[in-house]
């Protein structure tokens, strides 16, 4: 059509809009986790949140990403799962940012899979790529802000060292828990985990 756009010109396009969309986000979560009084930042902590929804959600808004990288995500979420006990706000932000995460990390042609399952009277949310992994020696540096780890983004992405930094505070301030595994077969496991209703 005429006075369209080039492809290339349109994908560049995109692109910005969707890191000015992943900043904003960035910056309201940081205005919440640093309010003075964060039990009135997080009022509706005490909410009946069904992870399984938000995982399909987070699969959907992440799809065209994915696949732009050739990368294969899929969800396995696990059936009759309890209600979690959360702001479902910030339990969606810590989902995206922990599948963002996993994209950015995976080299084209690989696999990022979102799971949910019950856990001793907690939710755990999981993240599984087939990426790089983390190196052992900088392991304990991952949830701090600003770190500079080695693993580069797989396509050119920004890194600002803040995703895996706000996931712990937007967790931690729903009573719940994070951490990383790193399968001895390679990739890596984020998860967190929240309390059942």
């Amino acid at each position: 059509a005429a006075g369209a756009p080039a492809p290339a010109l349109t994908k560049y396009i995109e692109n910005i809009a969707e890191s000015a969309m992943q900043m904003r986000r960035i910056i309201d979560t940081f205005l919440e986790i640093r309010a003075p009084n964060p039990a009135a930042a997080h009022a509706g902590a005490d909410g009946r949140v069904d992870l399984n929804l938000l995982g399909d959600a987070v699969v959907r808004q992440h799809a065209p990403a994915a696949e732009r990288k050739q990368i294969a995500l899929a969800a396995e979420l696990a059936e009759a799962l309890p209600l979690a006990r959360c702001d479902a706000g910030l339990a969606y932000q810590a989902f995206t940012n922990f599948t963002s995460n996993a994209l950015k990390f995976t080299p084209p042609g690989g696999r990022v899979v979102i799971g949910t399952r019950a856990a001793s009277g907690r939710i755990r949310v999981e993240v599984r790529d087939n990426g790089p992994g983390v190196p052992a020696a900088e392991r304990h540096q991952l949830f701090v802000e600003h770190a500079r780890l080695s693993p580069r983004p797989t396509g050119g992405e920004e890194s600002n060292g803040l995703g895996l930094a706000i996931v712990k505070h937007l967790v931690e301030s729903q009573a719940g828990t994070v951490g990383a595994d790193f399968p001895i077969d390679g990739g890596s496991v984020f998860w967190f985990e929240l309390p059942a209703r």
